[in-house]
């Protein structure tokens, strides 16, 4: 989970330009490690590291003017944050 946190920080401060070259593989390696992770707390911590990636994919795409296909990452994203009931991110 290390690796994850790292392309997730690495997604939210790199140029726009290069989001998506450090957040779609967070989102691959975060359904890797949910599928093989069955403690509840490190669950969590995956989908929020998952939910943040997808935001930023979402930024990425509104940066570009693709508000359709932002609008589809930001829900994906949203929905992720209702499940593990994540108020504050769900805010951002």
């Amino acid at each position: 989970t290390i690796r994850l946190k790292i392309l997730v920080q690495l997604s939210s401060i790199c140029e726009s330009g290069e989001i998506l070259k450090y957040s779609k593989p967070a989102v691959e390696l975060a359904d890797k490690l949910l599928h093989s992770e069955e403690k509840t707390e490190t669950r969590v911590k995956i989908l929020n590291k998952k939910a943040k990636a997808l935001a930023n994919i979402g930024y990425y795409y509104n940066d570009k003017g693709d508000f359709h296909e932002a609008l589809v990452y930001i829900n994906q994203s949203l929905k992720i944050q209702e499940e593990i009931g994540d108020k504050k991110d769900m805010a951002t």
